[in-house]
């Protein structure tokens, strides 16, 4: 079949049409998801929920009070939307959480080993906890542990081993894991496998360590 070249020019030139209003639509979707995005992220780290005290509150609640927290102050009632991976070890997880009206982002940082991102529409929750050891740093509130010169192990960096300190309170520390407590930066980094230990340990920071009492484990020989 032989076209004429009026014919192979209108061809092109519908092709060239089509191609630019598909770009150009492509255009229009990336910046409406931007501009979602960036609305989004503002929530996130801008909307303050109050005082907040949960104490060895059990994942779900703990998504269910920021869906309801954030809809109670968005002027549209809507709030945020929370996904959260359907994982057994991340729904059976608690949690302790005690800040001065924080943000959004304040309140998921406390929560640990679980990730966020913040999606089209919603923030999505996952566990990246894993089956590994990992290593953690906490801020120390003042005489929230009850440090003494007898864990000194280094004298020049201030640090102290506070290893047997959570041992007596019930901190189970297998072959290769530690607790040390650096004076100057008031910090407590472990190295642990347990999740339950280390939800454990954020509580005695949280509350001090003489209000907290010591940890029972079932299944002690």
């Amino acid at each position: 079949m032989n076209l004429g070249k009026t014919t192979l020019m209108t061809i092109c030139l519908v092709a060239m049409y089509a191609s630019t209003r598909a770009e150009d639509d492509k255009q229009v979707q990336d910046a409406l998801w931007l501009a979602d995005h960036a609305k989004l992220e503002h929530k996130v780290n801008t909307w303050r929920l109050g005082n907040v005290d949960m104490k060895r509150v059990p994942f779900d609640q703990v998504v269910d009070f920021l869906r309801h927290r954030t809809q109670a102050i968005d002027p549209e009632h809507r709030g945020i939307n929370f996904v959260a991976q359907s994982t057994p070890d991340l729904h059976a997880m608690i949690f302790t959480v005690k800040l001065t009206d924080p943000t959004v982002a304040d309140v998921l940082n406390q929560l640990p080993m679980v990730g966020y991102t913040i999606g089209d529409f919603s923030i999505d929750l996952e566990d990246s906890w894993g089956d590994r050891m990992f290593s953690y740093t906490l801020h120390v509130p003042d005489n929230a542990l009850a440090i003494n010169p007898s864990m000194l192990i280094d004298g020049q960096k201030q640090t102290y081993d506070a290893k047997s300190l959570l041992e007596s309170k019930g901190v189970r520390f297998p072959p290769g894991t530690s607790a040390t407590y650096e004076l100057p930066t008031k910090s407590l980094t472990m190295i642990m496998t347990s999740r339950e230990d280390f939800v454990f340990i954020k509580e005695l920071l949280v509350y001090g360590f003489k209000n907290v009492p010591a940890k029972t484990h079932a299944n002690s020989q």
